[in-house]
């Protein structure tokens, strides 16, 4: 599991007016390539999210890293999974909005 610190004034910028029904279609969202959503915890001056644990870490830093070779095909893969996770939530979305219209 992973917990991530989110500046408060970001979080509640960003968060929808139904706070409770982004984390309940959030939390129901089932990919391999899209992170699993738990929980989500509110302080004073921070808002705390709670993921699975990625081992692998953020792509961002893995790429950027002197260490690391980003080739052609590497990129196609990287590029495929992120695609294929947003194709499953536009799906979901658009399944969903047919349902309530």
């Amino acid at each position: 599991m992973g917990i991530y610190d989110v500046s408060r004034d970001y979080y509640v910028t960003c968060q929808s007016n139904s706070n409770t029904n982004f984390n309940l279609f959030y939390a129901h969202l089932k990919h391999e390539n899209i992170v699993k959503f738990y929980d989500y915890f509110e302080g004073p001056n921070e808002a705390f999210i709670v993921t699975e644990y990625l081992p692998g870490g953020e792509l961002f830093a893995k790429i950027s890293s002197k260490d690391y070779a980003l080739t052609e095909s590497k990129c196609r893969g990287f590029a495929r999974q992120i695609f294929k996770g947003v194709d499953y939530i536009h799906k979901v979305i658009h399944s969903e909005s047919s349902i309530i219209s």
